[in-house]
């Protein structure tokens, strides 16, 4: 502890593990005191202040110490330094929040393709649709257009899941609009092999 905390030896022995955390700290302590007097050995994470007033998170194993008579008469505690971790941690946070606002933000992109609700009631009276990806963003759509002879719907599972997934059913709703182009009557069989290509 003096030298994860930067404090002498004097500045620790016979104080309270309490005096150096902060109150939500002081809950766990409280906790692992309460096991403490179960006899239950215990590890905790736990901020320790420094004289600077900085903290240093730490994870602190104690272990009652019984007499022959298996009444509790100490503990032995163990104070690892896990500021490292703690870091990665938080780093790895980061890169989490970054990387999940970005899938969000694709699936947004990946929903604004397909047919609104608007769109396909006005051709289609009775109607449901049931569009649950597996992932955030996914490989499965649905497609809806008018065409000279009435209407065609596609739906369709793309390769892949996930990100690769949803990057497919942009290419695959691009082909279909572009094939429709082509073909405005809207026959199947001319259709699917533009796909294909």
């Amino acid at each position: 502890m003096c030298r994860i905390l930067g404090r002498r030896s004097s500045e620790i022995l016979g104080r309270e593990p309490s005096e150096f955390v902060d109150e939500d700290n002081a809950i766990v302590l409280r906790e692992q005191a309460a096991r403490r007097s179960r006899q239950e050995a215990g590890a905790y994470e736990l901020a320790l202040s420094r004289p600077d007033g900085s903290q240093v998170h730490c994870l602190l194993n104690a272990t009652p110490m019984l007499d022959e008579n298996g009444e509790k008469v100490g503990s032995f505690a163990m104070v690892t330094d896990i500021m490292e971790r703690k870091l990665a941690e938080e780093k790895l946070k980061e890169a989490f929040n970054v990387i999940s606002s970005s899938i969000d933000y694709a699936s947004n992109i990946q929903r604004s393709l397909l047919p609104s609700e608007a769109f396909l009631a006005e051709g289609l009276a009775e109607h449901f649709v049931l569009w649950e990806p597996r992932d955030v963003v996914g490989g499965d759509l649905y497609w809806y257009r008018r065409c000279k002879g009435g209407f065609i719907i596609v739906l369709a599972d793309c390769t892949g899941h996930g990100v690769p997934g949803a990057f497919m059913t942009m290419l695959a709703t691009g082909a279909l609009d572009r094939a429709l182009r082509d073909y405005p009557d809207g026959d199947p069989a001319l259709l699917l092999p533009v796909l294909a290509v």
